[in-house]
This record gives structure tokens, sequence and C-alpha cells, in this order.
């Protein structure tokens, strides 16, 4: 099977659900309680005095919209995020527990967070006694379970796509493939060459072998790389196609750094789940240098106001960045923000 590869050059894009967002900072408005050691009989004047010291002191306590105004929308987001996961986490594993103490298998399960409602599917549902099958589902609606309902159908397995290799073939392939990758990449290695990618090895239904190589910008030894895939694949194969590609090493190592932030993929979810803002598409390059990071939306060129809504997307960008304690590494970072309107051209 050839495996699929999104190679360097490419532009990568991302589309994501919308999801409800719930309340991740009122905790802000908690605070707690000091007991109070002693009384004091206050005077009438001292009772005045107190009360235009804190008449002029509220100037100085900032309001609490005012106080989560200010939090980037995509950091407020990615902790909306966290709670998220860790309900359904605890929902899945709950559910999880319950049908395996009671001998029931999972073929699939599926999460709503806009209807709050999880979707199991149950292999050979129609087979589970009755008694047991009423017990779980009593279980399930006794617990609160963080809001969610859950509910249990039987478990349609996906047609079988027809193919012309049998399971057997298409293991030996997977096989073959990650031998030839382990003895290019030690080869190519040996020889002096940086890779800057992985080495792509994909066994078609034909028996062509499909090899990706990648290398820097400045490698000038192309040919006698090639003289070595070719040298090292025909001990798998007798047909094979050689792709050698370059990119700049700065630009490969700035997309690591990037990749350990997980910057790229907070940036799309909290854009593409934004009321705030009309974002429709999300996508990224970082080949050649620096990162493109490219917003797609809805505005109206001619909008008078679409210029300053694209500058508000570039300012959260900018805010997320500065301000995330995992974009850290990354701050001294060049990066491009392209907001396109609904033509697909620049809003500058």
């Amino acid at each position: 099977m050839k495996s699929k590869w999104n190679y360097p050059n490419e532009v990568k894009k991302m589309k994501f659900t919308k999801s409800d967002q719930q309340k991740v900072l009122n905790q802000l408005n908690a605070s707690s309680s000091k007991k109070r050691h002693r009384k004091f009989l206050l005077s009438g004047l001292t009772i005045a005095t107190v009360l235009l010291l804190l008449v002029a002191g509220s100037f100085f306590i900032p309001n609490i919209d005012n106080v989560v105004a200010k939090i980037p929308y995509i950091n407020k987001f990615i902790k909306e995020e966290e709670i998220q996961r860790e309900d359904e986490k605890q929902v899945h594993n709950f559910v999880g527990n319950l049908l395996e103490e009671n001998g029931l298998k999972v073929g699939y399960w599926s999460f709503s967070r806009e209807e709050r409602e999880m979707i199991v599917e149950i292999i050979d549902l129609n087979e589970v006694d009755n008694d047991i099958l009423e017990e779980i589902e009593q279980q399930l609606k006794d617990e609160q379970l963080n809001g969610y309902e859950v509910m249990l159908v039987p478990y349609e397995p996906p047609e079988d796509m027809l193919t012309e290799r049998s399971e057997g073939e298409i293991e030996q392939d997977i096989l073959t493939s990650n031998e030839l990758i382990s003895v290019l990449t030690e080869r190519i290695e040996s020889e002096g060459y940086e890779l800057m990618f992985p080495i792509q090895v994909g066994i078609d239904q034909k028996d062509v072998i499909d090899i990706t190589v990648i290398v820097p910008k400045s490698e000038y030894r192309l040919e006698k790389l090639k003289e070595i895939m070719k040298e090292e694949a025909s001990n798998y194969g007798n047909e094979f196609k050689f792709d050698v590609r370059q990119v700049q090493k700065k630009a490969r190592e700035q997309e690591k750094r990037w990749e350990k932030t997980d910057a790229i993929s907070n940036i799309g979810i909290a854009l593409e789940a934004s009321d705030q803002f009309p974002v429709t598409g999300f996508a990224y390059s970082f080949h050649p240098y620096p990162v493109q990071i490219i917003i797609k939306t809805s505005l109206d060129p001619n909008d008078s106001e679409a210029l300053q809504i694209a500058n508000e997307i570039r300012s959260e960008i900018d805010s997320y960045i500065e301000s995330s304690e995992e974009t850290a590494t990354i701050r001294d970072d060049q990066y491009k923000v392209i907001v396109r309107d609904e033509n697909g051209e620049a809003i500058d």
C-alpha cells in the first residue's frame, strides 16, 4: 500500500468541528474569605473615613469583565479544550469500565459536544441479556457523567473496500517498506547525507516501490544519492519511483520547534471554533522559511471593517504566541500571518 505523505512544499490545511465553549475563567470570581479575629467598634467619623477610602480605592479595582477581555482568546480556548477533554475522558473511562465489567465489547465510540451525548456501538448488542442491558442503562442514567447522555446502539462495521491485494500481501508490503526504510536510512546517513524528514517508502498494487528522500538545500550530491537509493531498493523489487527533494534547513528546524508546542493546531482549532471571528478555513506552510499561517475568512473585501477584523485576528495570534507558556521556545521566531477575504485575496 502506498503511504500517504504531506510533502514539505505543500500548504497544509486543517479543518475542525466547531464545539461549544464553556465558562473556564469563572474561578476568577472566587475569592477566599478570611476569618476575623477581632471586632472593632467604629465611631461615625471612622465609618465615614473607611467608606471614603473604599470608594476611592474602587477606582483601582479592575472590573472582572475587563480582566477576562484582556486574556487572549486562543489561550482561553485552549483552557476550555483541556476541561472539555478531561470531561470526555472521565465519561469514557466510566462507561468503558462499566461495559467491560459486564462483558460488552465496544466497536466504536463517538462524542457530540453540542448535543452533550455519547454514542457507543456495541458488538453483538442483540445477543446481550436484556436484564444486564437494562441494569447497565439504569447505571448510566443514575450517573451524572458531566452532563453527557450515553446511548448504546448496535455496531455496524464499515463495508469492506474491494482490493486486489490480500491481507497477507498488504502485511508483507508493510514489512518490506519498514525494512527498506531502515536500510536506506542507515546507508544514506553513513554516506554523510543529512535527512530533513524520515524516509518515506510506499508499495502500490503493481509492486512499484515509491521512495521519497528529503535533504537540505545545500546538498549537491543528488545524483549519487539516487544511485544509492536504486542500489538498496533493487534488493526489494524491480520497479521504482524516486523523489528527491530539498528544503531549507532553517525552515525544517523551525518546523520541529513549532511541532513541539502544538501552536499551529491550537491556533487553527481556536479560530475555526470562534463565533467572534468569521474564520472559514485554516492552512499553514513551513516551507519556504518563515512559517506562513493562512487564515481564510468570509470577510467582504468592500466592507470598511474588513481590515480591522483581519488585524484583530493577527493580534490574537500574536498575543497567544507572546503569552502562552507552551510557546516560549518560538517567541523569537519569524512568522507571517496572512488573512484572506471571501475571494481568497490577502487583506493588508
